[in-house]
């Protein structure tokens, strides 16, 4: 119990809380929570996992807020019947995890922008979720890219170390 508000307060400030991750199960807890904006829109989800896919020592809270920010993105791109396609798969160094949409891609004059700060297209946006999973993901030694050609789509490719290094200054 102690330990557990020790973890809380750890991640409240900002620090990973590192624990063994399954990556797949991420995703399938974020398509269960979901479900009714998917079928509302009739989404089809398209799910390529590595099974099985081994873990990784991450920090789990962490990575769901970086998948749910991709995955909402993805969800508000495609039109009614889109199709999301989720991918995961295990490289020599890590896990990589693929979040690809048929909606109307990013247009090549934004693709450079996407994870700068306060950018947005939206109107109701903020501008900051794509900067967010990207400093998250980089904190936890990873790295976060994108891919988009217009009217085809976009692709979002997470790549994670299996283990996380923390420097002196994270922990």
């Amino acid at each position: 119990m102690v330990g557990d508000q020790k973890d809380r307060q750890k991640n409240q400030n900002g620090h990973p809380v590192i624990t063994e991750v399954n990556i797949n199960e991420i995703l399938d807890d974020l398509l269960e929570f979901l479900v009714s904006e998917l079928d509302f829109k009739n989404i089809k989800v398209k799910r390529d996992y590595q099974d099985p896919l081994p873990s990784i020592r991450s920090d789990n809270s962490k990575l769901r807020q970086v998948f749910q920010n991709i995955v909402l993105n993805a969800v508000s791109a495609v039109e009614k019947d889109g199709e999301i396609s989720l991918t995961t798969r295990a490289e020599q160094n890590g896990v990589t995890v693929t979040v690809a949409d048929n909606g109307p891609g990013i247009p090549k004059e934004n693709i450079d922008q996407v994870f700068d700060p306060l950018f947005t297209t939206k109107p109701e946006g903020t501008g900051l979720g794509l900067s967010i999973c990207l400093n998250i993901t980089q904190k936890l030694g990873g790295s976060i890219s994108v891919r988009s050609k217009p009217k085809r789509g976009a692709s979002f490719v997470i790549q994670l170390p299996f283990q996380i290094k923390l420097s002196d200054n994270s922990q």
